[in-house]
């Protein structure tokens, strides 16, 4: 079940506004758009609405990819490529002439993160950052933590231990950003072409604005439209007899509820806001709309065919029986957006409304990035269209993606790996899932994490525990702390790529990213190492955020208990000969339930130099700690900030700064940290 943010009070929808809307929908019950200029030979045959008209337009992957878009290729991006040429280069003469003196025996796996959606950063470029140790590269985060491993590493962030302890670090400034209300969604740190690095930041009422990262100024601002309003809208709406009662635990505003992404070679801007059909005029929940919105930086403009409804898509993987459409008053998008690759498709995924117990599925949807037009739509689930259940007691066919606003984690061009939420006990999950595999009817992929391939396009592999059965009746999902892959220097020490996943149950998941290990009620599977976070240490093991790990001085994992303490894992040689995760520390100051996900940083790897970063919103605010545990296995506090925020609300890292959204029950606020 999606456990959503509340804030301390919900704020105005504003003024709606409106936005040129780029498709048509027809007029038949089943509302379906399409998108002008679109080739009908490249629609699916599963796409077509109940009365025969079109879903929106699916093109292959195959067909994307060999596309060349040269249009978005500017000079500067070439430019910058050259700039990258030569600083692999010099990294290579800096080790060749002996300047990496002191660099750890493991390679730090630099490809995975600093920011960027590339997967072919250098090593020796890493290791001159290293040997030098006094400049550091412009630091971007264009995806949610980071990288597309979600591991929270950031070696290049020049954030100095021995600053950031002392009276010369705090607020380097904040900024009230205008006609905003609550956000659910981590800021972006983006580099303009023109060498003005600028932080991008949406809220739940479809605000987004462009920031300068140094000034603070505001550049640009445009707002997407009305934002859904669940007190309006959803008031007096039933399933199965009974009211859905989803005002409780949603605040007004649903707009923009996760974080977006840029493809850093376009400078583009990527999102979904919940809204209506015709962006302006709250017109009822039937008329609720998922647009996805690509928007060009800085100037915070559309590009051509945006934006885009996905309402009334059906599933690539409906059954042979029935298709299985996309219902967008049903859904709420929540996960980061994903980018495998730059100008690759966007990833999306969708769970349950407002923890309204309905007739909701995890849905997972692919965007090309130019045409706007669907290249993936998969549904975790499949219940029979007739299926109705009980509104206060039945899950319905469930499994939703939405992993505490956590994006998809991917370690390569063509797959990423994602958790789902519970389902109705009546929904069986199968044993195993392999390419080419179809859900049967009545199936769920729920409480499980899912390898899904962009060849052949679905899921090729599944992991749920042996009492899948009891979390899904206890809403005791896998989703809620997502999927992290951690970075090359545990692969080395395993032998294997480790998927690291855990949910509101007391179990840590380590799992084979290529051996997921399917579902068996005996308990056998492939898994790992599973931790087991209800000891005589930790008195509570829920998980409700991505893990982080930091490659360097012995290899560490942490993650944050729910209103416990953040815990530290750490990689040895177990009596058998092969590696485990033993419990390494933890920190010296508990955090509230709903503390956001950690993040690492550090000086290029250098010893001492790592710092551990968590925001507690509802408790410590900005937190600050030690990554290494001292002698006592204690990771000491070295800053602390007092600040309010929404649950699970995560930072971005800039050059030599640190930025956050927090909330004071009158907007939002913009807040950067840096050395004064």
């Amino acid at each position: 079940m999606d456990t959503p943010d509340t804030a301390a009070a919900a704020a105005p929808d504003g003024d709606a506004g409106s936005i040129e809307l780029h498709t048509v929908e027809s007029k038949r019950s089943s509302l379906h758009l399409e998108v002008p200029g679109a080739s009908r030979n490249s629609v699916s045959p599963k796409a077509k609405d109940k009365d025969g008209g079109s879903s929106p337009v699916q093109v292959s992957l195959a067909a994307l990819n060999n596309e060349e878009n040269d249009s978005h290729h500017t000079d500067t991006a070439r430019y910058r490529k050259i700039a990258i040429c030569i600083l692999v280069c010099l990294g290579a003469i800096a080790v060749g002439v002996g300047l990496g003196v002191g660099l750890k025996s493991h390679a730090t796996d630099s490809n995975l993160h600093g920011g960027t959606n590339s997967s072919k950063t250098s090593t020796a470029a890493a290791a001159a950052a290293t040997a030098t140790a006094t400049s550091y590269p412009e630091n971007d985060m264009v995806t949610q933590r980071g990288s597309n491993t979600r591991a929270g590493y950031f070696p290049n962030a020049s954030l100095d231990p021995a600053v950031i302890s002392s009276s010369n670090f705090g607020r380097a400034f904040e900024l009230v950003l205008p006609n905003s209300t609550t956000s659910s969604a981590a800021p972006l740190v983006y580099t303009l072409p023109t060498g003005t690095q600028v932080v991008v930041a949406v809220d739940d009422a479809n605000n987004v604005y462009v920031v300068n990262a140094k000034s603070g100024a505001l550049i640009n601002h445009v707002k997407l439209g009305a934002p859904a309003n669940i007190g309006r809208d959803w008031t007096n709406l039933t399933w199965g007899g009974l009211p859905l009662n989803a005002a409780t635990v949603c605040s007004d505003s649903l707009g923009i509820r996760s974080t977006p992404v840029i493809d850093s070679s376009t400078g583009t801007l990527y999102l979904f806001a919940m809204t209506y059909a015709d962006q302006a005029v709250p017109s009822g929940a039937a008329n609720i709309r998922h647009m996805f919105h690509a928007l060009k930086l800085p100037e915070l403009t559309s590009l051509q065919n945006f934006p885009v409804s996905i309402h009334g898509t059906v599933a690539q993987n409906s059954p042979a029986e029935f298709d299985i459409y996309f219902e967008s008053y049903k859904q709420m998008q929540r996960t980061a957006l994903t980018q495998l690759y730059p100008g690759g498709p966007i990833y999306a995924g969708f769970g349950s409304f407002c923890d309204a117990k309905f007739n909701y599925t995890g849905w997972v949807f692919g965007m090309h990035p130019t045409a706007g037009t669907v290249v993936t739509s998969f549904t975790a689930a499949v219940a029979d269209p007739n299926w109705s259940g009980n509104a206060l007691e039945d899950w319905g066919p469930g499994a939703a993606i939405w992993q505490s606003g956590g994006g998809f984690a991917s370690d390569s061009d063509s797959r990423f790996f994602f958790a789902t939420g519970n389902s109705d006990p009546t929904f069986s999950a199968p044993s195993s899932f392999s390419s080419g595999d179809m859900l049967g009817v009545s199936e769920s992929l729920s409480v499980g994490v899912i390898r899904f391939e962009t060849a052949p396009n679905t899921a090729t592999d599944y992991f749920s525990p042996a009492n899948h059965y009891d979390m899904n009746l206890n809403d005791l999902d896998l989703s809620s702390a997502g999927v992290t892959i951690l970075d090359s220097f545990f692969t080395d020490a395993f032998g294997k790529t480790l998927c690291v996943a855990g949910g509101k149950d007391t179990e840590l998941w380590i799992l084979d990213c290529d051996n997921l290990g399917g579902y068996n009620e005996d308990g056998s599977n492939a898994v790992i190492q599973a931790l087991n976070l209800a000891n005589d240490t930790i008195n509570y093991g829920a998980t409700w955020t991505q893990v982080a790990n930091y490659p360097e001085e012995g290899g560490f994992v942490y993650h944050v208990l729910s209103g416990g303490t953040v815990q530290a894992y750490q990689v040895v040689v177990g009596d058998s000969g092969t590696p485990v995760f033993v419990h390494a520390g933890q920190s010296d100051a508990t955090v509230a339930a709903g503390a956001g996900a950690p993040i690492v940083t550090s000086l290029a790897g250098q010893t001492g130099s790592a710092v551990l970063w968590v925001i507690d919103g509802a408790g410590n605010g900005l937190c600050a700690f030690s990554a290494i545990p001292d002698s006592n296995g204690i990771m000491k506090t070295i800053y602390k900030d007092s600040v309010t925020t929404l649950n699970r609300i995560q930072p971005a890292i800039g050059s030599g700064r640190l930025f956050l959204l927090s909330y004071e029950g009158s907007g939002s606020t913009l807040i950067a940290y840096g050395a004064k």
